[in-house]
């Protein structure tokens, strides 16, 4: 619902466009103008509508955020395969979806946390940045990112949590 007034806008201004293309003499300039805007708006449209959309983003994932879902594809050549996130930042309120280069490591890492968790209700998966993803980058998503995945459960959060109040660190 969020883009409906990016829709409309580019319909209104595409036929303002058309209308004073078709219908204006002369005035060359103004007719190239009008047909430059609606060509920049189209292309600006096209590039941030996927975001939008809910469509996976390829920038870096936000540090010590909570895992809510994961799909790892698995590469049939060196160039195909990804990890694919759905990530709550604890500084947002609305979960991200990420895709990620696969990397065989963390795959390993994505499944040896699951197993962990999956006895025990209220666990969630975090992940962590580790140092090298800190590194500049194309930020198309085509160099791996170095994250690190564990279990955390609530029992062992709230013990720490409980010995911080008690004053028993």
């Amino acid at each position: 619902m969020e883009y409906i007034p990016l829709v409309i806008g580019y319909i209104l201004i595409a036929v303002l466009a058309l209308w004073l293309v078709i219908k204006t003499r002369g005035l060359d300039l103004l007719k190239f103008a009008a047909i430059t805007i609606v060509l920049a708006y189209g292309i600006i449209i096209f590039y941030i509508f996927p975001h939008f959309l809910g469509w996976p983003i390829t920038q870096k994932p936000p540090d010590k955020s909570q895992i809510w879902s994961y799909l790892i594809v698995e590469p049939k050549s060196p160039e195909e395969g990804s990890v694919y996130f759905w990530i709550l930042s604890f500084k947002e309120t609305i979960p991200r979806s990420y895709r990620i280069p696969y990397d065989r490591e963390l795959h390993k890492q994505l499944l040896e946390a699951q197993k962990e968790q999956k006895n025990e209700p209220g666990s969630y998966l975090l992940l962590q940045r580790g140092k090298k993803s800190d590194k500049k980058d194309a930020g198309d998503g085509s160099q791996p990112i170095d994250i690190n995945i564990k279990a955390i459960f609530p029992r062992s959060v709230l013990t720490k949590e409980v010995l911080k109040i008690l004053g028993n660190d």
